[in-house]
């Protein structure tokens, strides 16, 4: 029987801790991120904190179309959508609501608004100070944007970042679609 030397048994045995990882994330039960589970349905009532210390309920938005995005400041897909953010926030001035809340998750109030600051941006923001509503709401993954319509209702759910000519181009046609319904016929639930 041959014998194998220590450089051989560590050549054969570099490969393992990589199979071991893919084995386990193979057989580790994947966390529910069904991008349908809130489009159609009522969004849940919420509260948070505004970054002047107000509070916001999701009852103030009542009536109207609005937008929430949750983000954190070292997710770098949700510092790429701002611009576009800020930009559909300008455009309908007043005519859609707007929210950017950030989610808590490894972040602080005080890195958050430091960086709101810094950027001029004006759209309406809030912190999860108890890091859970993302979860609670089934958000997972950041950003995540939410258009919800005049009734409260979740009609479209939209997770990651592809271009700030994307994010501007499909939330502009789906709130233009929502601003529309609240004046004829109710809108379509639609996931992109």
């Amino acid at each position: 029987m041959k014998r194998i030397s220590i450089r051989e048994r560590r050549t054969f045995f570099r490969p393992f801790p990589l199979f071991c990882l893919l084995l386990t994330l193979a057989l580790t039960p994947a966390q529910a991120t069904d991008t349908d589970t809130l489009v159609g349905k009522e969004l849940a009532p919420f509260q948070v904190t505004a970054f002047d210390g107000s509070m916001v309920r999701s009852e103030d938005f009542a009536g109207k179309v609005w937008v929430v995005d949750f983000w954190a400041t070292w997710c770098q897909p949700c510092l790429n959508a701002m611009p576009a953010l800020q930009e559909l926030y300008d455009h309908y001035d007043g005519k859609v609501e707007f929210l950017m809340l950030n989610t808590g998750w490894n972040d602080s109030l005080l890195r958050a608004r430091g960086l709101i600051q810094k950027n001029g941006y004006t759209f309406p923001t809030a912190f999860d100070t108890t890091q859970k509503l993302a979860k609670e709401l089934g958000i997972f993954k950041i950003p995540t944007t939410l258009v919800i319509d005049a009734s409260g209702t979740v009609r479209f759910r939209h997770e990651g970042f592809g271009s700030v000519t994307e994010v501007s181009e499909n939330l502009r046609a789906e709130i233009d679609s929502l601003l529309e319904a609240t004046e004829g016929a109710p809108a379509e639930s639609q996931t992109r």
